[in-house]
């Protein structure tokens, strides 16, 4: 699958734990500070992968897709004839139009992550690991400072 109209951005340092198991396209720019905050976001999931015992191996992998309002445009590959690929699609602009702040656009990239890494498709449920890793970054916090509960 070939992923149209990538532009050249700053991007995350990825840990060797994630190499293969990571990738970012970008359609729209990612700025220095929100290609940090996902560089702190995967080494805080390495962390606690690592607290848990999870076997990199078993992870299914994930590209990121950085856009400006949340639209892509996808083509197949001249020989296929079927794809399947896990996406994490951010609209960068929107976190920008609102002002958010660091604490709110990693816990928007953990969210995301998590439920590929832990295999979680309950919202609910994604929220309170993504306060498992979130503490690794703001530790002394509580969940509801991340999240209405």
């Amino acid at each position: 699958m070939i992923l149209k109209n990538l532009v050249p951005s700053k991007v995350p340092v990825v840990p060797d734990e994630l190499k293969d198991k990571f990738e970012i396209f970008t359609a729209y720019a990612l700025n220095d500070n929100e290609a940090k905050y996902f560089s702190i976001a995967l080494q805080a999931i390495v962390k606690q992968l690592n607290c848990e015992h999870k076997k990199y191996s078993d992870l299914m992998g994930i590209t990121a897709v950085i856009t400006e309002e949340g639209s892509l445009l996808l083509q197949m590959e001249d020989e296929s004839i079927g794809n399947q690929f896990c996406l994490a699609v951010y609209a960068v602009k929107r976190w920008r139009d609102l002002k958010f702040e660091e604490s709110q656009i990693i816990t928007i990239i953990l969210e995301e992550l998590c439920h590929q890494y832990w295999n979680i498709e309950d919202e609910t449920e994604v929220q309170y690991k993504v306060y498992d890793v979130l503490k690794w970054i703001f530790p002394n916090t509580r969940i509801e400072q991340f999240y209405n509960m």
